[in-house]
């Protein structure tokens, strides 16, 4: 492509010197590279198109396994939040202190599972 275009840089040179000197014809020496010209540039746009495509692909790939590691975290938080409970529940009073702090820690992974879920979301719409 980078041969095509220079050729046709060429001929649009060779053409305003041609023009300058009052030959006629120099139009249609540009004018007759031009579909060659048309047809590098959109091969080339074709091509950084499919690989701004497959980039796309791929960071969303990415992005959604990480998510959904996110997502198994929070669910391992979960589980262990409501284990801490449990036991926070069976110390009765002395225990107290640990339900709460268990009890955060439910409503954390909560709000991270929701994020990721949101997060899956918009990779979903991509």
């Amino acid at each position: 492509m980078g041969q095509t275009v220079q050729a046709f840089v060429d001929r649009c040179r060779r053409a305003l010197g041609q023009l300058r000197r009052g030959e006629t014809g120099a139009v249609a020496q540009v004018y007759e590279g031009l579909d060659e010209v048309l047809q590098a540039l959109n091969l080339a746009t074709s091509a950084f198109d499919a690989i701004a495509a497959r980039r796309e692909q791929h960071l969303m790939r990415e992005l959604k396994g990480i998510v959904t590691d996110i997502q198994q975290v929070a669910r391992e938080a979960k589980i262990v939040s409501f284990n801490a409970q449990v036991i926070a529940a069976r110390a009765g009073l002395a225990g107290r202190e640990f339900g709460v702090v268990a009890g955060r820690l439910s409503d954390v992974s909560t709000d991270v599972d929701r994020l990721a879920r949101k997060g899956l979301d918009l990779v979903a719409r991509k």
